[in-house]
């Protein structure tokens, strides 16, 4: 199974996004991403990378690389802080969902500011923090978990074909409204991946675990046979 170019981290495993978009489960209707939404997305990246890099400053990457992305993804935002070494603000949907949002400066891993994220998505009251670093666009679940669990968009990479619906999937705003499943539940777009996900997990990790045992039965005939 080809892998998602430009996508990886700890929020979802490989083989599970690209079995949900050539499954069609993260398609919205019958096309997912239409082509106007692709072309504004490789535009915007096109202008920042033309336009910043790593001298440019957070307030500058806010202004001209973060807020184009924003309402690309269907967001407003409010409340802006301007630090020195950051940007925060409050991200709205449609729906009135909540997202952190922190500009970082080039190319800077998320890794390094793991207390500020948390602090960000507890003070605007959000579950999740998109981070944009570029470039570097990383979705972080924020509800302080034990294990820190994020996914990376890497530009230009992310932008291919096969790897552009999965931003879109989980990263625009209505991937964080909440919604009525077919089972009368209300969850996001996003719980429900991340239950479908540790689904699949627990059912490679059972036949791995099966194929295991059938080597070692087979081994031990082979042994057996000696």
């Amino acid at each position: 199974m080809t892998l998602l170019p430009g996508v990886s981290g700890t929020l979802f495993p490989s083989r599970f996004l690209t079995a949900t978009l050539t499954g069609g489960l993260g398609r919205a209707g019958p096309t997912g991403p239409d082509d106007e939404f692709r072309r504004q997305l490789r535009a915007w990246w096109n202008r920042v990378e033309s336009t910043c890099g790593p001298a440019t400053g957070v307030r500058a990457l806010f202004d001209l690389a973060a807020m184009p992305l924003a309402a690309l993804l269907g967001f407003r935002a409010h409340d802006a802080i301007f630090d020195r070494a950051h940007v925060a603000a409050r991200l709205c949907t449609r729906r009135g969902a909540t997202v952190a949002l922190l500009v970082l400066p080039w190319a800077s891993r998320p890794s390094r500011v793991w207390r500020l994220i948390a602090g960000t998505t507890r003070d605007v009251g959000a579950d999740w923090c998109l981070l944009l670093s570029p470039p570097f666009l990383t979705l972080v679940d924020g509800r302080g978990q034990a294990i820190r669990r994020n996914l990376d968009f890497t530009l230009p990479d992310a932008l291919h074909d096969a790897s552009l619906p999965a931003l879109w999937l989980l990263c625009r705003a209505g991937a964080f409204d909440t919604g009525v499943t077919a089972e009368g539940d209300r969850a996001t777009v996003l719980d429900l991946l991340a239950a479908r996900a540790t689904h699949f997990q627990d059912t490679v990790r059972q036949d791995l675990q099966a194929g295991v045992v059938q080597a070692i039965v087979a081994i031990g005939g082979v042994i057996d046979k000696r």
